[in-house]
């Protein structure tokens, strides 16, 4: 088996994850290992601190886009008029 193909076996796992989590922490992940995956079919070889930030990368990229795009606009609203503790 080739490092690539187990890479993409990793990013089916991490999306199987995400679909049971549902915190689009595990997709960014997914993406991550999938950047991995391209990379490592285009080079035909295994480096592992070039996968690792390769790695790093992709994730923290795509969880910055899927934050941004599926933020709703009560994740930034505090409810201080009908907080049940207001003495």
């Amino acid at each position: 088996m080739k490092y690539y193909q187990i890479s993409l076996i990793l990013t089916f796992v991490l999306v199987i994850c995400e679909i049971f989590t549902l915190t689009l922490i595990c997709l960014g992940f997914a993406a991550g290992t999938l950047c991995v995956a391209i990379v490592q079919f285009l080079t035909s070889s295994f480096s592992l601190s070039r996968d690792v930030i390769v790695f790093a990368i992709g994730s923290f990229v795509a969880i910055v886009i899927l934050r941004k795009y599926f933020r709703t606009k009560s994740d930034q609203t505090l409810l201080t008029e009908d907080d049940i503790n207001k003495y």
